[in-house]
């Protein structure tokens, strides 16, 4: 499984209803936000793959590549959503450190590697907690604080 950081303009405009519309110039300057996340995730990708793997144990993936979405801390309001998993999106909120983000990103592809009937077939808390700790396992096996 492959996957692919995205900064998707359109996806940030549909997702804030329009109501903010970004510049060539508010665009790179979130692109260069972005790079120390990038960094983390390029460096760390393919043993997150494994691990989730491991810790799911489910080796085939919903999908075969998976783009990974940035999106800015100004398109929500404070409070509302931080990730969903289809399609990956991840806000890049300011309060947050890019390991953190990174812990975001493995609980989203938790939920992308996990049997969609399974997840369906528990109640969201239930499958929550599974997911928590499979991320859990996995982000301290990068050894990451």
């Amino acid at each position: 499984m492959k996957t692919e950081i995205r900064y998707p303009y359109i996806l940030e405009q549909i997702l804030n209803e329009r109501k903010r519309m970004w510049n060539i110039k508010e665009y790179n300057e979130f692109k260069k936000k972005c790079k120390g996340f990038k960094k983390l995730h390029d460096k760390y990708i393919k043993k997150i793959i494994k691990l989730v793997e491991k810790y799911t144990q489910n080796k085939k993936w919903q999908y075969n590549f998976v783009p990974i979405y940035l999106i800015s801390d100004k398109t929500f309001k404070k409070g509302k959503w931080s990730a969903f998993s289809d399609p990956l999106t991840i806000r890049l909120r300011k309060d947050r450190s890019n390991q953190r983000i990174l812990k975001t990103l493995i609980h989203e592809l938790v939920h992308t590697n996990l049997s969609i009937k399974k997840q369906l077939r528990r109640n969201y808390e239930e499958n929550e907690n599974i997911v928590e700790k499979i991320t859990k396992k996995v982000y301290e096996d990068l050894n990451l604080q």
